[in-house]
């Protein structure tokens, strides 16, 4: 699945001294569950070829770890980091 990220702010018109939010969104970081394989094959013993097979379970791979940077602005905006390593705040001059 294709990886995509936004960063939205929870409001896009803000008052002059209003506390605004900013979120990063991460879609497509998903874990792949283990699954299962058959491995198959054949020996010769005497002329006789005789077909085998068995099943195993192929490891799954956890989601990749997601880092967030400091959002920027090209207004004098100072933004913080909160509790949640995806969200941060700024206020409105």
């Amino acid at each position: 699945m294709a990886i995509s990220c936004d960063i939205n702010a929870d409001d896009t018109a803000p008052a002059h001294g209003q506390i605004v939010t900013f979120t990063y969104t991460v879609d497509g970081n998903d874990p792949v569950p283990p699954q299962g394989a058959t491995v198959s094959g054949a020996a010769v013993v005497g002329g006789t070829r005789y077909e085998v097979s068995t099943t195993m379970t192929l490891p799954g791979t956890p989601a990749a770890s997601e880092q967030f940077e400091m959002p920027t602005s090209d207004s004098d905006l100072v933004f913080a980091a909160t509790s949640e390593p995806n969200v941060f705040t700024t206020t409105i001059p």
